[in-house]
């Protein structure tokens, strides 16, 4: 089963009357793109591997899986490619062992990239852990 999330911004949240989100760890590892590719620029092999022993080691870890465009193509490419890009990440984690339910996939298009934050093509890999 596919999910999809979108995350709002801070700025979104501003005077909705809902808590900011706590304070969020750096990401483990960086999957960089070249533009308007589905192609990572460095191979993604030795990124994953200590990604998922992390992953695997504890009981509550969790992948969360960030993935940014630039603000080159219509806000539908860049949504798509994102997309294409995540869910080729989250099929070789699965395959490497981390469960399904495990890996959290937003994908936040040029939003980003539309503020001035990073605007290189990439995904963000996070391990986190579960709050219940």
């Amino acid at each position: 089963m596919r999910r999809l999330v979108i995350a709002a911004c801070l700025c979104c949240l501003a005077g909705s009357g809902l808590a900011a989100p706590a304070a969020r760890p750096a990401p483990a590892a960086v999957l960089t793109f070249e533009r308007d590719s589905e192609v990572p620029r460095e191979d993604p092999q030795p990124l994953i591997e200590p990604l998922v022993a992390r992953t695997l080691a504890a009981s509550g870890n969790w992948v969360s899986l960030e993935a940014h465009t630039d603000d080159h193509g219509s806000r539908e490419l860049n949504l798509a490619l994102g997309q294409r890009r995540l869910d080729a990440l989250e099929r070789e984690l699965a395959l490497k062992g981390v469960p399904i339910q495990h890996i959290r996939c937003i994908n936040h298009g040029e939003e980003a990239a539309e503020r001035g934050i990073r605007p290189d093509p990439r995904i963000e890999i996070r391990i986190e852990k579960i709050g219940y």
